[in-house]
């Protein structure tokens, strides 16, 4: 880095620049996030432990979000087998809950792959990929314990560049998904605590 005392006023403009550049540069590729938060339309909190987590039904409501579907199974799966909340994972549409188990219902709603051409011009995340989806959790005896609808939305896509896939998108909700239910089975919020 130039020893900015001893620039002349228009080498010191041009290393300001620079550097200027470089930090809004850094600022905008960082930029490139998912964001979601969860505020559940029903929430009942756990009295005991459950164990088991049935796998009821993994839906989509178009042909768009269908597509995405093993996506989201892939990361709604790999999350509650990393959180270890359950100790067993069953993916059933038709056998009994057990009595130390819960069953979990997921619907894609929407799936909106965003604007390219809001993303060149923009940027700033207008144009951005959003994925919307539905969640519901019941006991043995199908009462509904949790419910709750993240949007979910990802990435800046400064200049043209997708820094996030609708794809990856798709698979970061059921990542976030189950760990929120993980969170709630423990007695734990709902989203993550920020960290400050």
């Amino acid at each position: 880095m130039p020893n900015l005392a001893t620039l002349r006023p228009i080498e010191f403009r041009s290393s300001l620049s620079r550097m200027l550049i470089v930090v809004i540069g850094l600022t905008i590729s960082q930029s490139a996030c998912t964001t979601t938060t969860i505020t559940p339309d029903h929430a009942t909190a756990l009295s005991r432990t459950y164990d088991t987590l049935v796998i009821r039904n993994f839906a989509a409501s178009d042909d768009l979000a269908e597509i995405q579907l093993p996506y989201f199974k892939e990361g709604f799966l790999a999350t509650l087998r990393e959180e270890n909340a359950f100790s067993t994972i069953l993916e059933s549409e038709t056998d009994p809950v057990p009595d130390s188990g819960l069953a979990v219902r997921a619907n894609l709603s929407e799936l909106d792959e965003g604007d390219l051409a809001l993303r060149f011009i923009i940027g700033f995340g207008a144009g951005r990929a959003k994925v919307h989806g539905q969640f519901e959790v019941t006991d043995s005896h199908d009462d509904v314990l949790l419910k709750f609808e993240p949007p979910y939305a990802g990435g800046a896509g400064i200049g043209g560049f997708d820094m996030i896939s609708t794809s990856d998108l798709v698979k970061e909700l059921g990542q976030e998904s189950a760990a929120a239910i993980s969170r709630w089975s423990r007695g734990e919020p709902l989203n993550k605590p920020t960290e400050q």
